[in-house]
């Protein structure tokens, strides 16, 4: 009997930290905290850095929202990437979204991409991207949480696919969470 009883706790103890849940406002601003700060980007096939990527709280009356930058690292000719956006809670949509501007090598691709779920390491994203073309791609990525960073999958849906695969951000440094946010451990 006890290792049933055992088992069962062991099970749903277990099972709370891996089932992806539906985003809420709450771990949304839990999981998009863990992206704040500075990051060096690898790219599949690569072992050094092809970018720096930044990311920081933007204070905006009671919006919640962050700030986030792109751009190569490297020699600058045609194939270089320069990107800024911003990540936010949809009140109407009720799911976490954000918003990008890429110019690089594919010329100016405006991305939209939303939270589909988040796990205590997880976060997965469903991004759609445009040029002035119309629709370019569809992808899902799944950023997995580790003590040196993040592993990116990235799973392609539609349209044509992505010259570069991003598969590993390795931090720099961890911006910790602003004193206004009491729902933050550590403050």
């Amino acid at each position: 009997m006890f290792r049933f009883v055992l088992s069962f706790i062991v099970f749903f103890a277990f099972n709370s930290f891996t089932n992806a849940d539906t985003p809420t406002e709450a771990n949304f601003l839990r999981g998009i905290d863990r992206y704040n700060g500075e990051w060096h980007i690898i790219a599949k096939g690569s072992s050094e850095p092809i970018g720096y990527f930044e990311s920081h709280w933007k204070d905006i009356g009671n919006t919640k929202m962050t700030e986030f930058s792109f751009m190569s690292i490297g020699i600058w000719d045609e194939t270089q990437s320069r990107s800024v956006g911003f990540c936010f809670w949809n009140e109407k949509e009720n799911r976490a979204e954000f918003n990008e501007i890429d110019n690089g090598e594919e010329g100016c691709v405006s991305y939209a991409g939303y939270c589909l779920d988040v796990t205590a390491t997880t976060m997965t994203w469903l991004v759609t991207g445009w040029t002035e073309k119309g629709f370019l791609r569809q992808t899902k990525m799944k950023d997995t949480f580790t003590k040196t960073g993040l592993n990116r999958t990235v799973e392609h849906l539609k349209g044509k696919k992505s010259p570069k695969i991003i598969v590993e951000w390795k931090k720099l440094n961890v911006e910790k969470s602003k004193p206004d946010r009491p729902d933050q451990p550590d403050n």
